[in-house]
């Protein structure tokens, strides 16, 4: 169980010796043991006694706070054991231009890469021409990355694919479910309102990962930096967004987990001066989204170059770590994860 999530409102979570007890009403809802828990997500209207909170931040076991509608609200951790040498060295290599350059074509090639396989399998599985046309049009846009001589030029050939790429999966979603284009901020329908949570579930392991490995998750390579803003955080999860993200939309979608019913008008006006939600996702709708977002992380998968099996949740690690070791010098380059 990597994470923990905590959804039941008007729950609270307890320490019971070595474990996390979730209770509600005197009824014990979950018992784990900590050492088993990698984070807690806790979503919504959910309490934490003081002993349990100490714990968790003893072990370095990181809360993430969610609001119901799935908007990250903040994170507690414990100090955990910081790499200066690397963080300096992560610096350093941030006003380093050629070094953002070669991380940046990594990030994006691996997207593409990882994007081209998922429309050659939609195309295989449904003879689906748009899919195929789509893995043809990634498929000759990866060669022209090892040409980019800017970050701009990296971002231009990566928008390029992500058209093609959002097209394919369009093609593949059930009749029934409008989704124009990918937009955000805010998220006009319900497959971008899926898009937008799973993405910041996937943001929050990121950053769970780039901790782990003793980086700081602010400091970028291709992401621009902005105040509050994870860019590393930012770029390593690229590669990740349509092998974890996006597959947890399509799951939830034609699996049926969830449908159009699950979604409604949102408010009239939104929240601290922000713009109003046209579309949002039922509470219970969401529960949905983490439990199939968690199992999606507890997926075994294997990592070619080392020629091992291992969960996406650790692989996530794996990468982070490898980024590392490219910014201390002891990898040539960093090498993004290419799915089979």
């Amino acid at each position: 169980m990597p994470n923990l999530y905590v959804t039941e409102q008007g729950a609270r979570l307890e320490r019971e010796y070595d474990r996390l007890l979730v209770v509600k009403d005197a009824a014990v809802l979950l018992d784990v043991p900590a050492i088993k828990v990698n984070e807690v997500v806790l979503v919504g209207r959910i309490g934490v006694t003081t002993p349990a909170l100490q714990m968790l931040l003893e072990r370095d076991i990181g809360v993430v706070l969610v609001s119901r509608l799935g908007e990250f609200l903040g994170r507690l951790s414990g100090d955990r054991a910081s790499n200066t040498a690397l963080r300096r060295a992560q610096y350093r290599r941030a006003d380093e231009p050629e070094f953002c350059l070669g991380v940046a074509r990594a990030v994006a090639w691996g997207k593409v890469w990882n994007c081209r396989v998922r429309c050659l399998r939609i195309a295989a599985a449904a003879d689906n021409g748009t899919a195929r046309q789509a893995g043809a049009k990634l498929g000759a846009l990866l060669p022209r990355f090892a040409s980019t001589a800017t970050v701009a030029e990296v971002r231009f050939l990566e928008a390029q694919a992500g058209r093609a790429y959002f097209a394919a999966m369009r093609s593949q979603l059930h009749p029934g479910w409008e989704f124009p284009s990918r937009q955000r901020r805010p998220p006009p329908d319900p497959i971008n309102v899926l898009l937008s949570a799973t993405y910041t579930l996937l943001t929050e392991a990121v950053y769970s990962a780039t901790i782990i490995a003793g980086l700081d998750p602010y400091c970028g390579f291709y992401h621009v930096e902005r105040p509050g803003r994870p860019a590393l955080v930012l770029d390593l999860m690229e590669e990740f967004r349509p092998l974890i993200a996006d597959s947890v939309v399509v799951t939830l979608v034609n699996k049926r987990l969830l449908t159009p019913r699950d979604f409604r008008p949102g408010p009239p006006v939104g929240a601290d001066g922000r713009p109003p939600l046209p579309v949002i996702l039922h509470p219970d709708g969401y529960k949905t989204v983490l439990r199939t977002f968690g199992e999606r992380l507890r997926t075994p998968v294997t990592i070619p170059r080392l020629g091992r099996r291992t969960t996406y949740h650790r692989l996530l690690e794996v990468q982070a770590r490898a980024l590392a070791a490219a910014i201390e010098g002891r990898r040539p380059a960093y090498e993004p994860f290419r799915t089979r």
